[in-house]
């Protein structure tokens, strides 16, 4: 499938899928509706916990390679944000 047509398909799923939770939600009495978009925060916080602890450990990662290269080649790099 060449990228116009991947595009349009996402573009028509994603309209799709917004219309579908469109009529989901409109059946959902006005608490629930409050207590599903809190539950979505709470799940989409969880996710950005996850993802900087990943970063947390790349950038450890990057910081001990730099040491195990420096202690081969007997030389300092200073690593700074």
């Amino acid at each position: 499938m060449d990228k116009m047509k991947q595009r349009t398909t996402f573009m028509i799923l994603e309209d799709l899928a917004e219309r579908s939770h469109r009529a989901f939600m409109s059946y959902v009495p006005e608490e629930a509706r409050k207590h599903l978009l809190l539950s979505r925060k709470e799940v989409l916080l969880g996710i950005d916990v996850i993802l900087q602890r990943a970063i947390d450990r790349c950038d450890e990662q990057v910081i001990a390679a730099g040491r195990n290269k420096n202690r081969q080649s007997g030389r300092s790099i200073d690593i700074t944000d």
